[in-house]
C-alpha cells in the first residue's frame, strides 16, 4: 500500500486529448465531461466504504480504476448506477443521478456489465440481446440487435443458444453487447477478465479498444490485470480503502515505485 494522507496526482502525458492538461477536481467540469463524481461516500448499514471520492469520465475515454480487493471498486460501481445509497454527487452530461434507481440510470445512458457477466443463462443470445433492446423505441430494437450480432459474429453463429451453455468468453461478450444494444453513453465493466483464459482476455480488452475507437464509447473499467488495462486507457486512478491515491495517464505509473510494486509487478514486462 502507499500513503493515504495525500492524493497523488500526475500530469497526463500520451493518450487521448480528452485526458491531457488536467488532473483532480479540475477534471470534473469540462465540456468533454461525461460522468462527473464529486464527495462520494457509500457503504452498507453502518459500515463504510467509500469515502468522499472524485472522479471524472470524459467523452471518448477509457478510465481504468486499480485497486486491491476490498479497496472499494464494486461497491463505486454500484454507486454509480443506483443500486446502493450513496452521498455526494454524480452528474451525467449535466444530469444528476442522486436518487435514480438502475433502471433510471440505464435510461440515462450508463450501461453496465457486472462482475460474474450478468446474463440470463436461460435465455438464448438473441433473447439476451432482444432484453436490453428493450430501452430503446420499438422501431429501433430489431436493428440494434442485429447490429451487435453483425460486431460480435461469434454471438451470431450461436443466436439461438441459451447463454448459460456459452464459453466463459462467450458469455462476456454477450453481456457487453447486451450492455452496448441500449446506445449507452458510458460503459461500467467490473472485472471483465475474471474467469477468462488469456487469450479470451486478449480478445475482450481488444473489443474495449474497437468499441472506444470506432463508437466514441467512453469506459470505466475495473480490473486486476492492470497492465493489460492500462494498454487500453486514456487515464487511470488508484483506490485504496475507499479513497482515491492515484490518478493520472497511464504511462506515469511507471515512475512510481511504490505503485509499480503493489499494481504492475517487480518483475513483469511492459504488454
Amino acid at each position: 500500500m502507499i500513503p493515504t494522507d495525500e492524493r497523488h496526482q500526475a500530469t497526463p502525458s500520451g493518450g487521448t486529448d480528452a485526458a491531457q492538461g488536467e488532473t483532480g477536481a479540475a477534471r470534473l467540469s469540462t465540456a468533454d465531461t461525461v460522468l462527473a463524481i464529486s464527495g462520494l461516500s457509500a457503504g452498507y448499514g453502518s459500515s463504510a466504504v467509500l469515502h468522499g471520492l472524485d472522479l471524472a469520465i470524459r467523452r471518448q475515454e477509457i478510465v481504468v480504476l486499480l485497486g486491491a480487493n476490498g479497496a472499494g471498486k464494486t461497491t463505486l460501481m454500484r454507486s454509480i448506477v443506483g443500486e446502493i445509497r450513496s452521498e455526494g454527487s454524480r452528474v451525467l452530461n449535466n444530469v444528476r443521478l442522486n436518487g435514480h434507481a438502475p433502471a433510471a440510470t440505464a435510461r440515462l445512458g450508463i450501461a453496465s456489465v457486472p462482475q460474474g457477466r450478468g446474463t440470463f443463462n436461460e435465455l438464448s443470445v438473441i433473447d439476451n440481446l432482444r432484453l436490453g433492446a428493450l430501452l430503446l423505441p420499438i422501431s429501433r430494437r430489431a436493428a440494434a440487435v442485429d447490429t451487435w450480432l453483425s460486431r460480435f459474429p461469434r454471438l451470431a453463429e450461436r443466436r439461438d443458444v441459451a447463454a448459460g451453455v456459452l464459453s466463459g468468453g462467450e458469455q462476456q461478450l454477450l453481456a457487453i453487447a447486451r450492455a452496448c444494444v441500449t446506445e449507452p453513453k458510458i460503459l461500467l465493466c467490473d472485472e471483465p477478465s475474471l474467469g477468462l483464459s488469456p487469450t479470451m482476455t486478449l480478445q475482450i480488452f481488444e473489443a474495449f479498444r474497437e468499441l472506444n475507437s470506432t463508437l466514441g464509447l467512453s469506459m470505466l473499467i475495473v480490473e486486476q490485470n492492470a497492465r493489460l488495462a492500462l494498454s487500453v486507457a486514456s487515464y487511470a486512478y488508484v483506490l485504496e480503502t475507499g479513497r482515491i491515491v492515484w490518478e493520472g495517464a497511464p504511462a506515469a505509473l511507471d515512475s512510481d515505485s511504490s505503485l509499480v510494486a503493489a499494481y504492475l509487478g517487480r518483475g513483469e514486462t511492459k504488454s
